[in-house]
């Protein structure tokens, strides 16, 4: 079994021994992982933009090879196309889009699969940072999504998990903090949902100097005026 986790950072391992890959091989798959298939010529304008062609080819070639060597069955070469491999290798990015696609009924995922690491920190490729954002932007509102499918089935315990897990990931979105507003006013809880409210006003005021919607100060049980001081 080959498994490859790109959430949290990079691991590689083969029956649960870690395998080694130059830096090369590491975003030659890391590529394929994001993209799919793909061609060579896609590659080396990717990962050797700046080299000549025949160069970034023959890196390319080489670098396919390196990979071989580690770890045979990784990657497919198909006529002029790169690919992974999936039949033999457990990625855990494609188990989480599954999750993201999956109608948001209960039971409930574990909160921790949609906010457990960001997608291949700390690389700064362009070629990453759109999927990054992209995949962190699925995860919050599946999360969101998740929050009203268990509150509306009587789960408070469980959306407020939900609801938590998105504040946590972005502290400024406001859904996420409606969400848990939302879960506190269904349990009976009005104490607890103004002083979320009044915790997530602070916050937002000092780090955008704005107010919560109208939409948010609604659904409080009594008047939050934006023109009154903050506390």
């Amino acid at each position: 079994m080959i498994e490859l986790s790109l959430l949290g950072g990079w691991r590689l391992t083969s029956d649960g021994s870690p395998v080694a890959l130059p830096e090369a091989g590491r975003r030659v798959v890391a590529y394929t992982a994001l993209h799919g298939p793909c061609t060579r010529l896609q590659l080396v304008g990717a990962l050797w933009p700046e080299a000549p062609e025949a160069q970034a080819h023959a890196c390319l070639r080489s670098t396919l090879w390196r990979i071989r060597r580690c770890l045979d069955p990784l990657l497919l070469l198909r006529d002029d196309l790169v690919m992974l491999d999936l039949a033999r290798i457990r990625l855990d990015l494609s188990e989480l889009n599954a999750l993201l696609l999956r109608p948001p009924d209960p039971p409930r995922p574990e909160p921790a699969y949609l906010t457990g690491g960001d997608l291949l920190p700390d690389w700064y490729d362009d070629w990453v940072l759109p999927k990054q954002e992209q995949l962190r932007q699925h995860c919050l509102h599946a999360l969101d999504r998740l929050a009203a499918a268990l509150l509306e089935h009587g789960d408070c315990a469980g959306a407020l998990e939900m609801a938590m897990g998105a504040v946590a990931m972005e502290p400024l979105r406001e859904s996420a903090h409606r969400a848990v507003i939302e879960v506190h006013l269904s349990e009976g809880n009005a104490s607890e949902a103004l002083r979320h409210y009044q915790s997530y006003r602070r916050l937002l005021w000092s780090e955008l100097g704005l107010e919560p919607s109208p939409l948010l100060r609604r659904l409080l049980p009594v008047r939050t005026s934006s023109t009154s001081a903050l506390s």
